[in-house]
Order: structure tokens, then C-alpha cells, then sequence
């Protein structure tokens, strides 16, 4: 995710090494990505807090929202997971209180 936050905040050597991979992906036969977007937590998480986003991360989501559109290739979002590690449990218990 952070290569997709410095393309989408102009640096061009990130964004084409995204685009191309989704070049690559998509020339090799790939139609569907699945993409992780932890961690949470910590100043990379897509939500600090309920009603507290990472503007930068979204803005990484939506050009490699961009580019799986631009070469067919569905992606499915995971904004959390059920791993203790990764914080899961308690980001989910945290939302059922907004």
C-alpha cells in the first residue's frame, strides 16, 4: 500500500512500478487480486479511530482502484481480518460502538 500512497501523491517511479505489475498481472491471464489493507493501529492503518481516516491512504486506494480498471482486473478490498496480531478483533469491536 505505501508504493500505491507515493504514486498517488505524484511519484512517478512508484507509479510505474504499480502500473507496471498490473500490466504484467493482467497480460499474464490475472483477473482478480485480492489486496490487504492493514495494518491497523499504527499511522499506515486506512482508519485511526471510528470517523478518523488516513487521507493518504485512501487516496492509495483509489489509484490502485484506478489501475484495476484500466486493465480489467477486479480487486477484492480486505479492510480487516480476524488475526489477533493484526489488531482485527478489536477494530471490529471498536466500529459496533459507533
Amino acid at each position: 500500500m505505501d508504493i500505491a500512497v507515493a504514486a498517488a501523491n505524484g511519484d512517478s517511479g512508484a507509479a510505474g512500478q504499480l502500473e507496471q505489475a498490473f500490466s504484467l498481472a493482467a497480460s499474464s491471464g490475472f483477473n482478480v487480486m485480492r489486496m490487504f489493507l492493514q495494518p491497523t493501529g499504527s499511522d499506515k492503518a486506512m482508519q485511526f479511530a471510528p470517523g478518523s481516516y488516513n487521507e493518504d491512504r485512501w487516496k492509495g486506494l483509489d489509484y490502485l482502484l484506478t489501475l484495476g480498471n484500466k486493465y480489467y482486473v477486479k480487486l477484492i478490498l480486505v479492510f480487516v481480518n480476524n488475526w489477533q496480531q493484526w489488531e482485527g478483533p478489536q477494530w471490529v469491536s471498536g466500529c459496533a460502538s459507533v
